[in-house]
């Protein structure tokens, strides 16, 4: 086929399409029905806090499996002594934390962390962005909190609104994400109808990261190497405390 004419059908299917623009939302429900959606989701937010010991058992094990170091911990304050202790243990000095209210209930600070630690709080909104970028780039950990994660497949879901939060997660060599009650969905077919409903109501974030374990990659001869494009080492904080 010549490129003219592949071209020439891609024009007629684009046109074939409908002609009312204001509906495109409505062709990504089921039947049309907003309201079904709605019941779905609400089902869906009920069962993650409702079922949350058992969704966190399911998330261990897939988790371990995917090569994360999944700890549980009874509080937020148990959370952050680990994240210390690993700073202690390892010299790890730059600390890069995202902005969020499960990472600012860590209260993580130079009382708990080594005296010579650096620590960033990257904000979507703030003001000198190639500041933290490179802070990102540079640090030794980053700290984030999630939007959920995923018990079937052991994967942290982490949205953000600009590169800088993004770089939290994938640029230190070192990555803890912190998961909280209520965050844990069964499967990816619950969270693709979360972010349905986000997408509906005008929330759809701008980009997702979908994080199941430590960065890996194969060269030629299919030799697995981690850490070469993201972390190498990535650590699950699972917390209990309401």
């Amino acid at each position: 086929m010549s490129r003219e004419s592949f071209l020439n059908r891609v024009k007629e299917a684009l046109s074939s399409g409908s002609n009312d623009e204001t509906d495109l939302c409505k062709e990504l429900l089921i039947n049309d029905n907003v309201a079904d959606l709605i019941e779905r989701t609400e089902a869906i937010r009920y069962q993650s806090r409702t079922d949350w010991m058992k969704l966190y058992d399911t998330l261990t094990l897939s988790s371990q499996a995917a090569g994360w170091k999944v700890h549980r911990c009874d509080s937020y304050d148990e959370a952050s002594d680990y994240i210390a202790t690993l700073a202690f243990e390892r010299n790890l000095n730059r600390i890069v934390i995202s902005d969020q209210e499960s990472t600012g209930r860590l209260n993580l600070g130079k009382g708990n962390l080594p005296p010579e630690s650096e620590i960033t709080v990257v904000k979507p909104d703030d003001q000198n962005p190639s500041f933290n970028r490179q802070r990102a780039i540079d640090a030794d950990i980053g700290v984030t909190g999630v939007d959920y994660a995923i018990a079937e497949t052991g994967t942290c879901v982490v949205s953000a609104s600009n590169e800088v939060g993004r770089l939290v997660s994938l640029a230190p060599p070192m990555y803890v994400a912190v998961v909280g009650k209520g965050q844990v969905l069964p499967s990816l077919d619950e969270l693709f109808t979360l972010q349905k409903k986000d997408f509906v109501d005008g929330n759809a974030n701008s980009y997702t990261s979908l994080i199941s374990g430590p960065s890996r990659s194969a060269d030629i001869e299919y030799t697995l190497v981690t850490g070469v494009h993201g972390p190498g080492e990535v650590h699950l904080l699972l917390v209990e405390e309401d």
